[in-house]
C-alpha cells in the first residue's frame, strides 16, 4: 500500500509510505518493491486531493474503484475515496 504519511516503509517491506517526497524518490520505492517480488501497489486516496491523484498517475497509477461517503469529517460532511492500483 502506498500511503500519505511520514515513514518511509514498514521494516518487513510490506508497506510502503510517502509524504512530501519528489517523483524519483516514489518511483524509486516502487520499483524496489518489484525488485522484492512485489507485482501490484494499491492505494486510496480522497477522490478530491486532485495533486495526489495528479502524483500517483504520474506514476503509473489508474483509478480501479470509488467508494461513496467512506470518509466522514467533523462538520459532518463526507468524502468519497478513490481506489488505485499500478502493476509492478
Amino acid at each position: 500500500m502506498l500511503y500519505a504519511a511520514r515513514e518511509i516503509k514498514a521494516k518487513d517491506g510490506s508497506t510502503v509510505i510517502l509524504r512530501n517526497a519528489d517523483v524519483q524518490d516514489a518511483a524509486a520505492l516502487l520499483e524496489q518493491a518489484k525488485a522484492i517480488g512485489y507485482e501490484q501497489a494499491e492505494l486510496e486516496v480522497v477522490a478530491d486531493n486532485t495533486r495526489a491523484i495528479a502524483l500517483y498517475e504520474s506514476l503509473g497509477f489508474s483509478v480501479c474503484g470509488r467508494l461513496p461517503n467512506n470518509m466522514k469529517y467533523s462538520d459532518g460532511t463526507y468524502a468519497d475515496a478513490l481506489f488505485m492500483v499500478k502493476p509492478l
